[in-house]
């Protein structure tokens, strides 16, 4: 393989998985997001953060007293720790206000065990609804 079909190959495949972790990354929090609407059964209005040293993911959830589906409402935001400075840039938000820019997809997708770890401990019954889907992650095809 020539160095250029090297570099034009590295380009798609990086391309592709960029892809990816966009769409994983939309499919957590839309994941999440639906199991705490359909399954709480108390009212929330309250906001935590869940970091490491990348990022800061900032989740608020509204879920009032004998609520539906409609009247929920939760922020999911993740932001990104800059290097060398005190500031952070907003690199991800599941409203869609953000786009998620390229250079922060991989940091936000590697994070993701954080904001899900968070989640699972705000709302433990998640863990229990979420149990199809860890069952059916064994599934091979």
């Amino acid at each position: 393989m020539t160095k250029k079909e090297l570099v034009a190959a590295k380009l798609i495949q990086g391309s592709q998985n960029i892809d990816r972790m966009r769409k994983e990354i939309d499919n957590i929090a839309s994941i999440i997001a639906g199991y705490i609407k359909r399954d709480s059964c108390i009212a929330v209005n309250e906001e935590k953060i869940f970091s490491n040293d990348v990022c800061e993911w900032r989740v608020s959830v509204n879920v009032p007293f004998e609520h539906s589906r409609q009247s929920s409402v939760i922020h999911i935001d993740c932001h990104i720790k800059l290097p060398g400075v005190s500031s952070m840039e907003l690199g991800y938000s599941f409203s869609g206000s953000v786009s998620l820019k390229t250079e922060n997809a991989q940091s936000v997708y590697e994070s993701l065990d954080v904001f899900v770890e968070g989640m699972l401990a705000w709302f433990p019954f998640l863990e229990k609804s979420l149990e199809p889907l860890v069952k059916a992650s064994e599934v091979t095809f």
